[in-house]
């Protein structure tokens, strides 16, 4: 269950956000990626970026949009999908924690031992709830699930993911691809690593050797 509990904790981390966007649903934000093609999405949508979300508290939005001069289009396309999926897997996780009364008492997901004891009403009130809390775990099954689809993408485009949300400053699409990464890169050497990434060999053969030699209680 522990990918259940880290999709509960992500989407708890987002409340707040989605009941601001909520508010703001009428409300568009036009980005601006770096080959100039423009997105207009909700702005609940944006506000998983922290780097857009700091822009629109310090008024830095204009009709022009805000230049994301860091990411193309194809990777902005994406990066607004995740952050639409999470969205709303956020507005849905809030939806179903809503509590409701009978009788002067409040319901939550769990149902005690002493809810046998309750009237047919009651323990028919508590069944829902565990009921509201089943169809949770499968939201955030299917999110866990979403996510990993999302980053079965090549290493290039993986790698620009990566960059995209440092800029962006979207703590768990970094969390996911640096984690994808780290699961790429697991086992190999440091020339298949190079290899995998497109990455350029700065180092001559001197350079690198002296290098595996300062550091070689890490390749043990």
């Amino acid at each position: 269950m522990a990918s259940s509990s880290t999709s509960t904790k992500k989407i708890t981390q987002k409340q707040k956000m989605i009941k601001m966007g909520k508010q703001q649903q009428s409300k568009k934000i036009t980005l601006v990626s770096s080959d100039g093609d423009t997105f207009e999405i909700d702005e609940a949508v944006a506000l998983e970026s922290q780097t857009i979300k700091y822009m629109i508290e310090d008024n830095c939005v204009d009709d022009t949009g805000i230049p994301i001069s860091n990411v193309t289009s194809e990777i902005l396309a994406m990066v607004i999908e995740y952050c639409k999926k999470h969205v709303e897997a956020a507005a849905f996780a809030e939806e179903e924690e809503k509590p409701w009364k009978t009788d002067g008492l409040v319901y939550r997901k769990k149902v005690s031992s002493t809810d046998e004891k309750k009237s047919g009403e009651d323990v028919s009130k508590a069944a829902a709830a565990v009921s509201s809390e089943e169809k949770v775990v499968s939201k955030e099954d299917e999110l866990d699930k979403w996510d990993a689809e999302f980053v079965k993408v090549d290493n290039t485009t993986l790698f620009e993911l990566v960059r995209a949300a440092n800029y962006l400053d979207i703590k768990s699409l970094l969390e996911l691809t640096c984690k994808t990464v780290g699961e790429i890169m697991h086992g190999k050497t440091s020339e298949q690593i190079r290899q995998a990434f497109k990455i350029a060999n700065d180092f001559s053969p001197e350079e690198e050797e002296e290098i595996r030699k300062e550091n070689q209680w890490a390749l043990e």
